[in-house]
């Protein structure tokens, strides 16, 4: 049986129950959780406190300028800890917005996607790529993003021919040397002449025997 089971949120000033519709989960640490629903809205759950959200983030939007209330479905989430504590959320419509967990507001808004974003993910390695955000969605591109700047606009962008679902960080490969390249390249010329003295004495072998 689950340890913990969260309660439906409160009703509405109608009196009415409002749904629930989980589309995307993220989990800060142990005992706390956000949750994505398809309505567009945010919610902050605190295991330790109460089954109940201790805040919710409506739905946000920055298309038109301002910061109006939407209802379009949060379709990834990712945690950033640097440059501040908090959540980027993305949407079916394509906007992306930082939530600071301190504040419970919107703090940053990213732009670029034309279509639904389906994923999102933060760099976790220290170096260059720090505190950057890359993301991929329905649009067929794979865009990267740095938190800590106020530009919205992507750091770079590429195109791919699929529909992408995830996008994810990985660590850079160890460039190779000059002897290792050397070595690979005389293995490989050795296993093709150990090939053609081995395919000779076969047709030595098949001569005798016609012999």
């Amino acid at each position: 049986q689950p340890s913990w089971k969260a309660r439906n949120v409160r009703r509405d000033n109608l009196d009415m129950r409002r749904p629930v519709w989980v589309s995307a989960i993220a989990a800060p640490s142990a005992h706390e959780v956000v949750i994505g629903t398809k309505y567009g809205e945010l919610r902050f759950y605190d295991l330790r406190a109460s089954r109940r959200p201790q805040c919710e983030v409506k739905g946000i939007s920055g298309d038109k300028g301002g910061h109006q209330e939407c209802d379009r479905g949060i379709s990834a989430l990712c945690l950033t800890r640097e440059p501040f504590p908090g959540v980027c959320r993305a949407d079916v419509g394509g906007d992306i917005s930082c939530v600071d967990a301190r504040t419970r507001r919107m703090c940053k808004r990213l732009a670029g996607p034309a279509g639904a974003v389906w994923a999102l993910d933060v760099c976790e390695f220290e170096g260059e790529w720090e505190h950057r955000v890359a993301g991929a969605g329905y649009d067929r591109h794979v865009m990267c993003w740095n938190l800590s700047s106020r530009i919205q606009a992507p750091l770079a962008s590429v195109y791919c021919k699929q529909r992408l679902m995830d996008a994810r960080w990985v660590p850079a490969l160890a460039p190779r040397d000059d002897e290792d390249e050397a070595r690979v390249e005389e293995e490989h010329d050795e296993d093709e002449d150990e090939a053609m003295a081995f395919g000779e004495e076969e047709e030595d072998s098949d001569g005798d025997e016609i012999d």
